[in-house]
């Protein structure tokens, strides 16, 4: 696991230093870079997230790669099987 989150690491970095001319596609897959907040902390964090589009929104799941915990910092139907906790959705609205 923890070749995998230095990939996705290494992938966020790649996307974020080229403004997403390198990086969009993960393994074919469409990422989104998400920055948030952190509520205790204040510090900004990125992630890379796979994501689909309803319109002009962003829908990206809240996964885990389908690990038993819900995450800390169109291919759902794998993750399903590795867990057995609801997978929320989110929706994304741009605003500007």
């Amino acid at each position: 696991m923890r070749l995998f989150t230095r990939t996705l690491q290494v992938h966020g970095a790649i996307y974020e230093r080229t403004d997403g001319r390198l990086g969009h596609r993960l393994l074919g897959v469409p990422t989104i870079l998400l920055r948030t907040t952190g509520r205790k902390t204040g510090r900004e964090r990125t992630s890379a997230l796979v994501y689909a589009r309803d319109g002009e929104d962003f829908l990206i799941v809240a996964s885990n790669g389908g690990a038993d915990r819900p995450p800390a910092k169109n291919r759902y139907a794998t993750y399903r099987t590795r867990t057995d906790r609801p997978i929320p959705a989110v929706v994304l609205t741009p605003h500007g």
